[in-house]
């Protein structure tokens, strides 16, 4: 199973799917595949969404690899679920003040 993350709104992500002629369809709406990342998410996978907080961090947040952001991310205690992550966004309890995320598929 694959979804798409839009890349300029990583909260924004979704199942899709290509036309044959090669549209990648959204919604019933066709857009920009260049605007999207396609992650490939396994049955057994769980993604987690890691996040630092760049006022808590001294150095150059995207130049860290997956494993030395979720390092990080883990140093500041600021790990969720999928699920808790989206209830934690929607109700206010996630600030994206100064927060830098990646979805990280944990297998």
């Amino acid at each position: 199973m694959y979804i798409a993350i839009n890349k300029t709104n990583p909260n924004d992500f979704h199942s899709f799917h290509w036309t044959q002629d090669d549209k990648l369809i959204i919604n019933d709406h066709q857009v920009d595949p260049d605007g999207w990342d396609i992650i490939e998410v396994h049955a057994a996978a769980e993604i987690m969404v890691y996040g630092i907080d760049a006022n808590e961090y001294d150095g150059s947040i995207y130049d860290l690899t997956d494993d030395q952001f979720q390092e990080e991310a883990e140093s500041q205690h600021l790990v969720w679920s999928l699920k808790s992550f989206q209830e934690g966004f929607n109700e206010g309890y996630v600030s994206s003040n100064n927060l830098f995320i990646r979805f990280i598929t944990k297998k």
